[in-house]
């Protein structure tokens, strides 16, 4: 039995597996050492073969898809850098009376950024929150 769905998220099986999948199925009686290192796998139906060239031709397309969803992140990436550096220009310039760290612009604007994200907002303790008031960018 071959698995389709399940080719992609698993390498082909050893020759082991192949032995204890046919000696489960009866072809070849337990014990028998001689009959169990000849086994071969048995040939896939034609339906089987031919889903496999199906699902090969859509691997194909899935790499080349995410081919271009890289260069598409490349691209924008770099589209956006010129704003995050002026989000950072902004943030951390600071007047003569206010804080000299963190963002001083805006106050703690790092930390209630991370505690509204949906990624962070349960990890983050009280006893982050002082230490995070003092970040300046998260970018790198």
């Amino acid at each position: 039995q071959v698995c389709i769905l399940k080719r992609r998220a698993r390498p082909p099986p050893c020759k082991c597996c192949i032995v204890s999948l046919v000696s489960a199925m009866g072809l070849v009686k337990k014990g028998d050492k001689e009959a169990e290192k000849g086994t071969e796998a048995p040939e896939d139906p034609p339906v089987v073969k031919q889903l496999k060239e199906v699902d090969d031709k859509y691997l194909e397309l899935e790499k080349e898809y995410q081919k271009e969803v890289q260069k598409l992140a490349v691209k924008y990436t770099e589209l956006q850098q010129p704003l995050l550096e002026e989000r950072k220009k902004v943030l951390v310039a600071c007047e003569d009376d206010g804080p000299k760290t963190g963002t001083p612009a805006l106050s703690g604007f790092w930390l209630k950024a991370l505690q509204n994200h949906p990624a962070f907002e349960d990890i983050i303790q009280e006893w982050d929150e002082p230490v995070l008031e003092y970040l300046q960018d998260i970018e790198k």
